[in-house]
């Protein structure tokens, strides 16, 4: 199914099928780290289909999406320039896609979308060791830690990142 993936730029008409992705996927990796109820909470605030809207016509920022023939959208990649470099938001793969290289797929186009970028950085729960895991295979490492993922109070987040040398 995912090896026919096609990643490309998300559309307005992707909303629904990015936010029942993500909703998905917060429930199956958080809900027994952070529980159902944080995770209804945090899918409401942070994904909700007009802040994804407001995302997608980002001039600056990468907002993928990977479509399946058969599965519809089974993969999705958020990023954008924050003066330090570039800030991934997002990567997440529907759970029954997962462990077939569409992650790395994702975060490999992202990459190159920002062709001048110098470093890659981003926030992951700090026990969601199968993240930190694909993340430190990809070339990340911990630099730091936040006890507020993003602005969630209570939920404390590794800072990684990767850095790039300059083509110059």
């Amino acid at each position: 199914m995912t090896e026919q993936a096609e990643i490309r730029d998300g559309r307005m008409d992707d909303m629904a099928a990015v936010r029942s992705l993500l909703v998905e996927t917060w429930h199956d990796t958080y809900d027994d780290l952070i529980g159902p109820g944080k995770v209804r909470q945090i899918t409401d605030k942070w994904h909700s289909e007009d802040i994804l809207a407001r995302q997608v016509e980002m001039t600056d920022a990468c907002f993928l999406v990977a479509e399946a023939p058969d599965a519809g959208i089974v993969g999705h990649a958020f990023a954008y320039p924050d003066g330090e470099g570039v800030f991934l938001s997002r990567l997440y793969v529907r759970p029954t896609a997962q462990g077939c290289g569409l992650g790395a797929q994702l975060l490999g186009d992202l990459t190159r979308r920002f062709p001048d970028v110098q470093q890659i950085h981003l926030e992951v729960e700090v026990n969601n060791v199968r993240a930190k895991t694909f993340y430190e295979r990809h070339g990340f490492s911990v630099t730091g830690r936040v006890e507020h993922c993003g602005d969630e109070v209570g939920v404390p987040a590794f800072v990684m990142e990767k850095s790039f040398q300059s083509a110059g």
